[in-house]
């Protein structure tokens, strides 16, 4: 066992010296596939904005507005706004965030609440970037 060990260390080291990428955990950088307008999600609901999210992390660029009737409740037992996917534009496509009304964002990696998720986060007001492994991987939330 220890000698399989050994063997497969040695074969990754090798791997590496010859120039050999390990796969990143997320995809950073440019978006290949950036917004071509920005959109709302919620208007149907209510007209207080909950939270607004941004084509790049430096809070500019078009953005994806989420509305509701009142402030979050602020329980995350039971989520105010929850958005299984976004308009087709900005599934992967965020990288900053705001959030108002007493509300904090739940990220989730997929649609329909799937896969990695960046906890309940307070982006405030002043908002936030959302680091190098979340740049461009949104693809769904829920508000509380």
């Amino acid at each position: 066992m220890i000698a399989t060990r050994k063997m497969i260390m040695g074969g990754l080291a090798a791997a590496l010296a010859l120039g050999a990428v390990l796969p990143a955990a997320a995809s950073t950088g440019d978006d290949p596939n950036p917004p071509t307008q920005s959109d709302t999600q919620g208007l149907r609901f209510g007209d207080v904005e909950r939270a607004r999210f941004y084509e790049n992390g430096d809070l500019s660029g078009k953005t994806l507005r989420s509305y509701g009737s009142g402030k979050c409740t602020g329980s995350t037992d039971r989520p105010d706004v929850s958005w299984s996917s976004l308009p087709s534009a900005w599934n992967d496509s965020a990288s900053s965030a705001r959030d108002f009304a007493s509300c904090d964002i739940k990220l989730y990696w997929d649609t329909d609440f799937g896969g990695a998720t960046y906890g309940y986060h307070n982006f405030g007001e002043s908002g936030a970037y959302f680091g190098a492994t979340w740049n461009d991987e949104m693809s769904s939330y829920r508000l509380s």
